[in-house]
């Protein structure tokens, strides 16, 4: 099934998408942080991937945002 919408409601769309996923990750990085500082030394790396993916995914989420007329606080 086809639905026809105009690019308006495409951006709102993809605008909303994005402010959610922002969210998620700024959660997600938080708690990564968290994870590394209360194991030190020894966090495992994957740790350290996870938290470098998000934080550079997270970049490109905020420019797609403010691209689709998201505003940033």
């Amino acid at each position: 099934m086809k639905y026809h919408i105009d690019g308006e409601t495409a951006d709102g769309i993809c605008r909303n998408v994005l402010k959610e996923t922002i969210q998620v990750l700024k959660k997600n990085i938080k708690k990564t942080m968290t994870d590394i500082k209360s194991r030190g030394g020894k966090a495992p790396a994957a740790l350290y991937d996870d938290l470098e993916w998000d934080q550079k995914y997270l970049e490109a989420c905020k420019v797609l945002y403010v691209y689709f007329g998201g505003h940033l606080k």
